[in-house]
């Protein structure tokens, strides 16, 4: 457990400690469950803490893992606290003061790096429930001596058919009540530059809103 939380935080610059209970139950459906994580801020901030997470599960599909295809079934996290800052220096809680040494080198000047091609990984990735649920959220800025926070009741977005992605979000803003239902096509469209529609309909502070986008690329 203790080397998998030092290689985690090696990977993202911060310390990570996790206080409560990690299980990890084998089956079809194997289903791995993190109680009380935590994400260290570095240096002296005004919260202990940048990320905070009460509960968190992620259940995959074993067969498809068999074959290099990553199908969740459901990835879910509850109390969420995040608290972003930035300080009078300009100092950010979120960049990560990594050791020079293992930042990626810059070419050398006059030197052209052969561009990196990545593979298409997009078909091999699927989440079919995504869902957090009371999430906190706080910004400080000294440099502007501005601050606010945001809560998230649930967010929940559901993989229909392969295609479309069905999302609901509810929560409250500056005293305001929310809620949308959402429909769109996936992401992974949008980020291989295809067509992609979204439409959204609810209300904030109880008058209706509705919502839409329709981003249309060379490729659609």
């Amino acid at each position: 457990r203790q080397t998998l939380v030092n290689a985690a935080s090696a990977a993202i610059g911060h310390d990570i400690r996790v206080e409560g209970e990690v299980r990890l139950a084998i089956s079809y459906f194997p289903e791995l469950l993190v109680n009380d994580v935590h994400i260290e801020n570095q240096g002296e901030w005004q919260n202990e803490d940048m990320l905070s997470v009460r509960r968190a599960r992620v259940q995959i599909a074993l067969r498809p893992l068999l074959s290099g295809r990553f199908e969740f079934s459901e990835v879910v996290a509850e109390g969420i606290t995040i608290n972003l800052e930035q300080q009078q220096d300009g100092r950010k809680n979120w960049i990560s003061n990594l050791p020079r040494s293992s930042q990626t080198p810059r070419p050398e000047r006059g030197r052209t790096e052969p561009t990196r091609v990545m593979p298409d990984t997009l078909d091999n990735w699927l989440i079919e429930t995504f869902r957090l649920s009371d999430v906190e959220f706080n910004y400080r800025d000294d440099t502007m001596d501005r601050s606010f926070s945001h809560r998230i009741a649930q967010l929940q977005i559901n993989t229909l058919d392969r295609s479309r992605l069905e999302a609901q979000l509810s929560g409250k803003s500056g005293g305001v009540q929310y809620s949308y239902t959402a429909t769109s096509g996936l992401i992974r469209d949008l980020l291989r530059g295809n067509d992609w529609l979204m439409n959204a309909t609810g209300e904030i502070g109880g008058r209706p809103l509705t919502l839409g986008a329709d981003v249309k690329t060379s490729n659609g």
